[in-house]
């Protein structure tokens, strides 16, 4: 069935900076260790009359969230087995004000994709959505490498330190360690068969969340604001639940890494992990305040296609992770 007609929006995504918090909550279990500060690299941007270089003592990791549904692969031989990169967004940890913020990045973000061929070779770049380009990879490492690229590219030139993906998969088996949540409804939802009324509150364990917050209709257009109403809600339930069960019971770190370490893909040092993840859960982390790369959600074709706002994305590319160069007297 062709997707109903609609004209171009604009639309926020708060609600799907709410959902990542699921996604950045489980890579922290395996980010943790790299939360160090980062001397800048000396990385440049020119606006106006001033220049501005990166921030001392921040921490980028880039976390992805694949649409597969099992174990992460990283020694296949043809393309797109890894998934699509569904969810994307940059945790930064600034050490020297003690807070982690998130830049959102939506899925559907138009970028210079490099395309490999059946071996993973780069070919030419093409203007894809973003998340096309953890597909064109044989192995979710090297799909986790373009996709840090392609995001550095489009925050003009800003270090990705670090990068974490995580399966859909995993997402059944973490809701049921926490033993479910009870989340409450903002608004009707119908997901498949089931009818979510607004005011009720559902205690959703692994299978059901899994599909409450991954499934959309496909068949219509603007349906994936209906899933972010559905995932903010999910995530304002999840979040508090699972970082209190964190704390009171350290070990629990430790397990989930290891019972989940074939559903995550990691580049990051291991041998300090202990002591700087309760450093990190330690910091401001706010559920209300989130970032998002402006732009605008439009069509191509049959496909969602979300365009970068220039000049208001410079505008907070700088405010999150520069600072004005002193100029010489």
């Amino acid at each position: 069935m062709e997707p109903t007609n609609k004209p171009k929006r604009k639309f926020s995504f708060r609600g799907l900076l709410l959902t990542l918090w699921c996604f950045v909550l489980i890579a922290l279990l395996w980010a943790a260790p790299l939360l160090w500060c980062r001397i800048p690299d000396g990385n440049v941007i020119a606006a106006g009359n001033e220049n501005y270089i990166e921030r001392p003592g921040v921490t980028n990791i880039l976390i992805l969230g694949s649409d597969l549904r099992g174990a992460i692969e990283n020694d296949m031989e043809t393309l797109g087995g890894t998934g699509q990169a569904d969810f994307v967004c940059l945790l930064s940890v600034d050490h020297f004000n003690k807070k982690v913020s998130v830049l959102s990045i939506p899925r559907d973000t138009l970028v210079e994709v490099q395309e490999c061929d059946i071996s993973g070779n780069p070919t030419k770049k093409v203007l894809e959505q973003l998340c096309l380009q953890y597909a064109y990879s044989t192995s979710s490492r090297q799909g986790c490498e373009l996709m840090a690229e392609r995001v550095s590219e489009l925050l003009g030139g800003t270090a990705v330190d670090y990068y974490c993906a995580i399966s859909l998969g995993v997402i059944e088996g973490i809701v049921d360690e926490f033993g479910g949540v009870d989340v409450a409804m903002s608004a009707d939802y119908q997901v498949l068969e089931d009818t979510y009324p607004a005011g009720s509150v559902v205690h959703m364990y692994g299978e059901e969340a899994k599909i409450f917050l991954h499934y959309r209709d496909v068949d219509h257009y603007y349906t994936n604001l209906d899933r972010m109403a559905r995932q903010k809600d999910f995530i304002r339930a999840f979040v508090p639940v699972a970082m209190a069960k964190i704390k009171q019971d350290p070990k629990m770190l430790k397990r989930l890494m290891d019972k989940y370490q074939n559903y995550v893909t990691y580049y990051l040092p291991t041998e300090e992990w202990p002591g700087l993840v309760w450093a990190a859960l330690r910091y401001d982390i706010n559920l209300d305040e989130a970032y998002v790369l402006p732009g605008e959600d439009t069509h191509q074709g049959r496909y969602d296609a979300y365009v970068v706002d220039e000049e208001a994305a410079r505008s907070l590319i700088l405010e999150l992770y520069y600072q004005k160069m002193r100029k010489n007297p």
